[in-house]
């Protein structure tokens, strides 16, 4: 039986990933109408903001490391707390005003929509006037996530996951939250969409992990422009391709002007699977955007969208071909259909907006995009790792075949990881804090039921330690 005395914290990994370019839905500034923004990766600091609305100047945004996350969790020696506090990732601060909608896409691809007059006081309950400033930290990369002692854990129950925040809304001294009733909606950006993720809500425990929990999911009848589950044709996409093929054709008087180019059809399929609210975004001539228009209407029911397994209405852009080479008509065959697309400026080729996971809050604090992995032909088995004898020593496991990542409970000078599935190829990551120093070891290695006993520890400054860590994100 395994002694549960000196239990020690432990370093924390999560293995996210980030996008390179993003375009998001834009509320307007009560005109009624939206707008859209795209950016070619992030290399501004700050934020950035939704167009048409009134926001404060970029210079609200902050770099002041003082500005960090709540540590409150780091109840480990005062040395071990002084050396997270360092690695602290800073803040991206905002100015909202509390009369618009508003909606900010930070620097990682994050964007986050706010509701006019949607924030109280937590002490006071009172609703807050004025300006609002909301910070956010964003997790994507695994350099970032090592040295922020988080994990991806639920109940006990390993998670592959999305990307995580921690967010925070303060007026003056104030801390905010939101009204009750009222919620903000996260777009975590996505390179590979995957069913079944979810919105899970996180808490540091006793033992200095964070535990995530399932957030009840909040559906509207709004049109979602990325799910989980993306809506279905009869027959898959090879069968509407085929229902495209025979039912667009090439107007005669299109054909002997030489008219050619793509009509895009913008449609909604909503929780039913029907076709509806069609109507032509941008087209080339009457006859042909007639033609796809009525193609569209006319298909048959699909199987509907999902969002955290709950049918959804979702909208679509699809760009129908009309050209005097070969094929004449039909699906522009350069773009994936697969691919859920936004109602975005399209006068170039290729605006579409990358796959995002939306999900809407109430809560606001550490929030993750993740979903339970399981694999139920999978040996499991208690996979430890002997640190050694210093007093101050945490670990991590990376997973290779999914993005998942595990700490285990701190057992005396062992770390004990509790029911792995055995033979998985992981990165076992350890950091000792001696003497006012770190020291590191990186070890590729696989899950088994012998005990890890070789590991090997280095010197390294902080820069060093985040240098190496960065090595991860390769």
């Amino acid at each position: 039986m395994i002694n549960t005395e000196n239990i020690k914290p432990l370093v924390i990994i999560l293995l996210a990933f980030s996008c390179n370019s993003i375009q998001v839905k834009k509320s307007g500034d009560g005109a009624g109408k939206d707008s859209a923004i795209e950016q070619s990766g992030f290399n501004d600091s700050s934020p950035i903001p939704v167009q048409n609305t009134t926001v404060a100047e970029p210079s609200a945004y902050s770099t002041d490391t003082s500005i960090i996350a709540d540590r409150t969790h780091y109840f480990g020696p005062p040395s071990l707390k002084e050396f997270y506090n360092k690695l602290t990732k800073t803040k991206q601060n905002f100015l909202l005003p509390d009369d618009k909608d508003t909606t900010v896409v930070f620097k990682e691809g994050t964007s986050v929509e706010f509701k006019a007059g949607s924030f109280i006081s937590e002490k006071t309950g009172k609703e807050i006037t004025g300006n609002i400033q909301v910070s956010v930290q964003e997790y994507y990369k695994l350099s970032d996530i090592i040295l922020a002692k988080l994990s991806a854990t639920s109940n006990g129950n390993l998670l592959e996951t999305g990307g995580m925040i921690y967010i925070s809304a303060s007026s003056g001294s104030e801390k905010c939250i939101l009204k009750e009733g009222e919620t903000i909606r996260i777009g975590f950006p996505a390179i590979e969409m995957k069913e079944g993720m979810q919105l899970y809500n996180g808490e540091w425990t006793d033992d200095f992990r964070i535990n995530w929990n399932k957030s009840n999911p909040i559906i509207t009848e709004e049109i979602i422009t990325a799910v989980d589950q993306v809506p279905v044709f009869p027959g898959g996409y090879s069968k509407f391709r085929e229902y495209i093929n025979k039912t667009v054709y090439y107007p005669k008087n299109a054909m002997a002007d030489g008219l050619q180019g793509k009509v895009y059809i913008y449609f909604v399929i909503d929780k039913e699977g029907n076709i509806t609210k069609a109507k032509i975004k941008s087209g080339i001539d009457p006859g042909c955007d007639r033609v796809a228009l009525e193609a569209v209407k006319m298909m048959p029911k699909w199987i509907p969208g999902c969002l955290n397994g709950i049918p959804v209405n979702v909208s679509y852009i699809l760009p129908v071909l009309f050209s005097l080479g070969s094929p004449a008509v039909g699906l522009d065959y350069n773009v994936d259909f697969g691919t859920v697309f936004n109602d975005t400026s399209i006068s170039s080729a290729g605006a579409f907006q990358i796959n995002r996971y939306f999900f809407s809050s109430s809560q606001l604090g550490w929030i993750n995009c993740d979903r339970l992995w399981k694999d139920n032909n999978a040996a499991r088995v208690d996979y430890i790792v002997h640190l050694g004898n210093e007093e101050e020593c945490i670990s991590t496991v990376v997973f290779h075949r999914f993005k998942a990542v595990m700490t285990g409970a701190q057992v005396g000078t062992m770390s004990v990881y509790e029911n792995l599935p055995s033979g998985e190829k992981i990165t076992l990551v350890a950091i000792k804090y001696i003497n006012g120093k770190p020291y590191l070891a990186v070890k590729g290695t696989k899950i088994s039921a012998r005990t890890e006993n070789d590991l090997e520890f280095h010197p390294v400054t902080m820069e060093m330690l985040k240098s190496e860590m960065k090595k991860i994100d390769i």
